[in-house]
């Protein structure tokens, strides 16, 4: 599983890609999507990343999204699987303004020319397994964007309950912490035709590597 929240665990998703990455690259050939997404205030801990200095109010409240992820039910997912290349138009479509503020690339000022590096990364990587266009691609996953309940709003700057945090979000969900205590990020399962929730498959259950009780950051 490729996880992290963008950059802290990048080095991890490389080395996970090359042993895990072995599922068939046939665009449209998977199981479900992993719907990862990103706690930023722990992403931007201790970085001075542009999107961190100034964050969007609306990240101090939800996660983010990272990804919207093809994956096999065995834990191995495709990968790169077309030659076609990221088009902005793509997330124009979308709309830059709902782009920036729920799948943000806080690494970059919105006004940089790399700023769509991210998204240029998503698509390629996973977008182009998903046997759909760009611009659909984009719009389902920000159409179906899950924010996070209300409970984990409650407890930024303290803690919260592993168990009862699942059960909020009405699937089987896997939490991810930085050191197993930080909450990073929380990958949502989601079925691959209609993009509803889903409870996630063990495969993916077993990236969750949170304690009973998650400490989840605010912005400093």
């Amino acid at each position: 599983m490729k996880y992290s929240a963008a950059a802290i665990l990048a080095s991890s998703a490389s080395a996970a890609a090359s042993s895990a990455d072995v599922g068939k690259r046939t665009s449209g050939s998977f199981d479900l999507y992993v719907f990862a997404t990103s706690w930023q205030p722990e992403f931007c801990h201790s970085q001075s990343f542009p999107g961190c200095k100034e964050p969007n109010s609306y990240w101090s409240e939800t996660l983010t999204m990272h990804g919207l992820w093809p994956q096999y039910t065995n834990g191995t997912w495709p990968s790169d699987c077309t030659s076609e290349h990221f088009d902005e138009a793509a997330t124009d479509a979308v709309g830059m303004d709902t782009m920036n503020k729920v799948w943000p690339n806080v690494k970059q000022d919105p006004s940089d020319k790399d700023y769509d590096q991210f998204w240029t990364h998503e698509w390629t990587k996973h977008g182009t397994c998903s046997g759909i266009s760009q611009k659909d691609y984009f719009q389902y996953a920000v159409d179906h964007f899950v924010e996070a309940p209300a409970m984990l709003k409650e407890a930024v700057g303290k803690t919260v309950d592993r168990d009862a945090l699942i059960k909020a979000y009405g699937t089987v969900v896997a939490p991810i912490c930085q050191g197993g205590k930080w909450l990073s990020e929380v990958l949502i399962c989601k079925d691959k035709k209609t993009l509803e929730n889903v409870d996630c498959v063990a495969s993916v259950v077993k990236e969750g590597n949170c304690g009973a009780s998650i400490s989840v950051r605010a912005f400093e």
